[in-house]
């Protein structure tokens, strides 16, 4: 009987010691990463969207960093951005939002473009790029040509969420099951309404309105004043505009086209008048400065706005 018991004890050590180097870990709570750090750390650009494919590097467009942390900061239910075309806002704000989430935070998300059509191309040529370029996402989102897969181009299942992809112009690709995190690109692109539904923005957003911990993205150029969905949004934003110091005289200013001299493509200080090339303005070290922190009632803003003009492209001019 001694040896009996010994035996059992022995393997009941064994099974103890692989659960505690085995199963565990499953319990763990995920990583706790801003969504630049995520990005800094997993993403890989791909070649079919990106004239720098490879690792993400978030340093090579420094505002971008403040604007994905804030998508990542749980105290900040809605983003927006206005800005000119061309910035990597796209990579930035929507496909890591999305990666991010499919990694580490699972939930059900909406990402809407302008039509279903572009829907669709998004699908085709950035989502599922990113997905077979970044290691940590290539094993959590079946191909949707597998035998055994129920994804297709408009709809992406993974283990604790799915991702529905939506056009604005396409009502039933707006409502649906609840979901967690909107993500709408392009905004001033949409239509004025979803076919008979009404504002495709608004229809979009009350899909989250269930959530305490939702999330809310609206990127877009700008369209015409006065009817532009990303400027009604940003009249009730923070207003945040990106800072950058003089080269000169260390002056800390926004960038502004009525200052640039096209012949040479250099920017005067507003400060000291002076004028640098604008290698010069993006090698300094920038900030956000909010322009508007409280509302007409006084209470904090919690929607982040960010205005980022073509000026600050390091990859144009």
């Amino acid at each position: 009987m001694a040896t009996l018991n010994a035996v059992r004890d022995a393997q009941f050590r064994n099974t103890e010691r692989k659960v505690d180097a085995e199963g565990w870990p499953l319990w763990r709570p995920p990583p706790r990463l801003t969504l630049s750090q995520w990005a800094d750390t997993y993403r890989i650009l791909s070649s079919e969207s990106s004239a720098e494919p490879g690792q993400w590097v978030t340093a090579k467009a420094e505002y971008e960093r403040e604007i994905m942390n804030a998508i990542s900061d749980p105290e900040t239910p809605r983003v927006c951005v206005m800005k000119a075309s061309q910035m990597g806002v796209t990579d930035c704000a929507i496909l890591n939002t999305i990666g991010y989430h499919i990694h580490l935070d699972q939930c059900p998300i909406l990402a809407v473009q302008p039509t279903t059509e572009l829907a669709e191309a998004f699908s085709t040529d950035r989502f599922r790029p990113m997905i077979r370029d970044t290691p940590c996402l290539r094993d959590l989102v079946a191909d949707p040509r597998s035998r055994d897969s129920m994804n297709t181009l408009r709809r992406v299942s993974f283990k604790g969420g799915f991702l529905a992809l939506g056009g604005a112009n396409s009502a039933a690709s707006l409502s649906g099951r609840p979901v967690r995190v909107v993500l709408l690109d392009e905004a001033d692109r949409f239509p004025a309404s979803a076919g008979s539904e009404g504002n495709p923005l608004q229809l979009a957003m009350a899909r989250c309105s269930a959530f305490f911990n939702r999330k809310i993205v609206i990127v877009s150029s700008p369209g015409i004043a006065g009817v532009s969905h990303i400027e009604r949004e940003m009249e009730h934003s923070t207003k945040e505009f990106w800072f950058l110091p003089c080269p000169s005289c260390n002056f800390a200013q926004v960038l502004e086209w009525t200052r640039v001299r096209f012949s040479d493509y250099t920017h005067q200080c507003i400060e000291c008048g002076l004028r640098a090339p604008k290698y010069r303005w993006l090698a300094g070290k920038g900030e956000w400065r909010a322009s508007q922190t409280h509302d007409k009632l006084d209470r904090p803003i919690a929607t982040r706005g960010f205005y980022l003009s073509g000026l600050y492209s390091p990859w144009i001019g």
